[in-house]
């Protein structure tokens, strides 16, 4: 349970949380630049729990930072967080995770196009993040529910193709837009994670 808000540091450039103390000092997690990360770990490891610090911080600064949080696992972990992000959604079918994910490519897609013209430069975090323009981190926890769902048809088997399509078009271009996927899962394999996903949203 977080008594306190941990502590943030965002300006131009650095997007970075305080998510712990160690022998050899403090712990940040700095998400600028960065298009796209994993988090692997059995179920009851704590992967919710400590990412909880990282999203606690992030928003706290929702004029500075966008987030999206998708629930593969349809429960209740992550509805404290829903009154304080862009987007959320516990419902483990596919309609509003892929409804999320084209809106953040979307995003991508006009900032790639515009950075330059409007901001003289094409890297979102030589410039953002700004009111603006927030950095943008989108969080799909449990994600193999859709990249591998329990019930196989023809349409689930669209839906789960699109899904990767567009993870992976996310982790691939997000970067220059100032956009970061983090991807959580039990086993980072290839059935849960495809490796090109994996390879652009390293552990």
């Amino acid at each position: 349970m977080l008594d306190r808000l941990p502590n943030v540091s965002i300006e131009t450039g650095p997007v970075a949380v305080t998510v712990g103390r160690t022998l050899n000092g403090v712990r940040h997690v700095d998400l600028s630049g960065i298009s796209g990360m994993t988090i692997a770990e059995q179920p009851g490891a704590g992967k919710t729990a400590g990412v909880n610090v990282l999203v606690a911080g992030l928003a706290s600064r929702p004029d500075l930072v966008s987030l999206y949080i998708a629930d593969g696992k349809g429960g209740s972990d992550w509805a404290w967080c829903s009154p304080y992000v862009t987007r959320y959604t516990n419902n483990d079918n596919f309609d509003d995770v892929l409804a999320m994910l084209h809106e953040v490519r979307n995003l991508m897609r006009t900032r790639l196009r515009s950075n330059v013209a409007e901001h003289g430069d094409s890297n979102f975090w030589h410039w953002g993040s700004t009111f603006n323009d927030c950095a943008v981190v989108v969080i799909l926890d449990e994600i193999q529910n859709w990249i591998t769902p329990a019930v196989k048809t023809k349409e689930t088997k669209e839906k789960s193709e699109e899904f990767i399509a567009l993870a992976i078009d996310i982790v691939k271009k997000g970067r220059s837009a100032g956009i970061t996927l983090i991807a959580m899962t039990q086993k980072p394999t290839t059935d849960a994670l495809p490796s090109a996903l994996r390879d652009n949203a390293p552990p």
